[in-house]
């Protein structure tokens, strides 16, 4: 992990009890999976916003690049020379480095709020 991920990933850990507590095992229990993948400029951001509406959905608040780049499988960190991953990728990752990207899934995934709660 070179400086500035480690140093992300330093304020992350000092930041993520103000910012909830992860769903234990959260990807072992997503079921279904949507993928919304276009070129730029292609209307993805209109539809995730679209999608955000529903209660029956949970979506990430960005992108999902930035978590990758924290555990190097995002390009060229991933090796593959493009931005192609399969399961090797993810069980050669150190298990420190999946917890990390299991902590921080958790806690980017979610359904929008309906109000600003009163801190």
């Amino acid at each position: 992990m070179d400086g500035p991920v480690a140093e992300v990933v330093r304020r992350l850990e000092m930041l993520r009890p103000l910012r909830g507590t992860p769903v234990p095992h959260f990807r072992a229990k997503v079921r279904e999976l949507v993928v919304v993948a276009s070129s730029s400029r292609g209307g993805s951001s209109m539809l995730s916003e679209l999608l955000r509406t529903s209660p029956h959905l949970l979506h990430l608040r960005g992108e999902l690049n930035p978590l990758l780049r924290l555990v190097g499988l995002d390009h060229p960190h991933s090796g593959t020379g493009s931005d192609e991953l399969d399961a090797t990728h993810w069980h050669g990752l150190r298990p420190r480095s999946r917890a990390l990207f299991d902590a921080e899934l958790a806690l980017d995934a979610g359904s929008p709020g309906t109000g600003v709660e009163n801190l």
